[in-house]
């Protein structure tokens, strides 16, 4: 006898359960300080294989509205299932009529796609 498919929900703890924390390869070169980070890379590097075994994918969009950029991770179902989605949102740099520089604006999508994924 076949065993009932598995939830999204149980599909998505089980990628989790096996995700270690990467490594901190990011180094600040601002007034923040000479602190360390988790670069985007190696964050999705963490969690995608995991993903993949259990059927899951994540993918990031991001828009942009005024002087508001959102950005959004949302972890999916090869089988269609949309789960889990976290948006982040903030002023766009330049925004504020300063210029944004296309620098700036990666930046921030970067950034953005960071603390979504994190969260």
């Amino acid at each position: 006898m076949a065993s009932a498919p598995r939830t999204f929900g149980e599909r998505l703890c089980a990628a989790f359960s096996n995700i270690t924390a990467p490594p901190m390869n990011g180094k600040r070169h601002n007034s923040m300080g000479g602190g360390r980070y988790v670069l985007l890379e190696d964050m999705i590097a963490a969690v995608q294989p995991h993903l993949l075994k259990e059927g899951l994918f994540l993918t990031f969009s991001s828009r942009l509205e005024d002087v508001t950029l959102t950005v959004s991770a949302c972890i999916t179902g090869t089988d269609g299932c949309v789960g889990s989605d976290a948006s982040c949102t903030v002023t766009a740099p330049g925004g504020r009529g300063n210029g944004a520089t296309p620098h700036a604006v990666g930046a921030t999508l970067t950034y953005l796609k960071r603390y979504a994924l994190g969260l």
